[in-house]
């Protein structure tokens, strides 16, 4: 791997826990935009709009070639609230992330690593 950049805050929904936050009715979850227009993540905070590309290893590899990102450490943001859930709630999910991120680091060896995710109600 070449020097170059590493990107500390790089947050990830990868395609397993995608699926888990589509079939929630309460944040967080993954559901249609307003008139049709594409799929919204829902969080405590806010509604951002949702690309499912966005967890997509190959796409991201060529986006950080582009960008000069040597190696991304990637987390699961906590501003999107799966971390904050009750635990019975929270588990299937994190677990759902830290499984895909251990796969992500094992498959690309030297781009990827990544910081597990735990539920503050049970870590």
């Amino acid at each position: 791997m070449a020097a170059g950049a590493v990107d500390c805050h790089a947050h990830w929904i990868p395609p397993g826990l995608v699926a888990l936050l589509r079939h929630r009715r309460a944040a967080p979850r993954i559901g249609p935009a307003p008139g049709g227009g594409g799929e919204r993540l829902v969080t405590f905070q806010e509604e951002l709009p949702f690309d499912a590309a966005m967890g997509d290893l190959g796409a991201r590899l060529v986006a950080m070639d582009g960008w000069g990102v040597a190696r991304q450490v990637l987390s699961l943001g906590s501003l999107f609230g799966v971390d904050c859930l009750p635990a019975e709630e929270a588990l299937p999910l994190v677990a759902a992330f830290n499984d895909a991120a251990a796969a992500a680091v094992a498959a690309v060896p030297g781009r990827f690593a990544a910081l597990a995710a735990l539920p503050l109600a049970d870590p």
